[in-house]
């Protein structure tokens, strides 16, 4: 099961070139993803923030969008380009360069940032969110080596 939960979590990453703030904040887009993902989101999926000096943490579909919402609230762009996607058996690490530019800025400051995904019968049962990359290797027990090449 997990190279078909590897294949789902990739598939649910965002093209490089979408700005998830737009995204986030479009109410009508928000409605079209929501309903796609609910057939493959557990009811009380759990999405949280690690890393950003306040712990972000809340449940369900729209509680996924609340805790991007509010990551995002400083930014005017934000992108992720994903390097890696890595099955961790139930559990899925995506390996992320994100880009964001807040109001006032020219240019996009990168961030190294990571993301895992945790699986339950075939479905996205949480999703936690890293600022810092080591924290979500740490967490999938994963070294820091396995990320050399990049």
């Amino acid at each position: 099961m997990s190279a078909e939960n590897t294949e789902l979590v990739a598939a649910l990453q965002p093209d490089p070139d979408v700005n998830l703030v737009e995204l986030f904040r479009d109410d009508a887009a928000w409605a079209n993803i929501a309903e796609a993902l609910g057939p493959i989101w557990h009811d009380d999926v759990e999405t949280v923030f690690v890393g950003t000096g306040q712990e972000s943490r809340n449940r369900g579909v729209d509680g996924f969008r609340h805790t991007w919402v509010e990551w995002l609230a400083p930014w005017e762009t934000y992108r992720a380009e994903i390097t890696r996607v890595i099955d961790c058996g139930d559990e899925v690490l995506v390996i992320t360069d994100d880009y964001g530019r807040k109001p006032g800025m020219t240019a996009e400051v990168r961030l190294f940032g990571a993301a895992v995904w945790t699986m339950r019968e075939g479905r996205v049962a949480k999703a936690r969110f890293y600022t810092d990359r080591q924290d979500a290797l740490n967490d999938v027990g994963l070294d820091a080596a396995i990320l050399a090449g990049e």
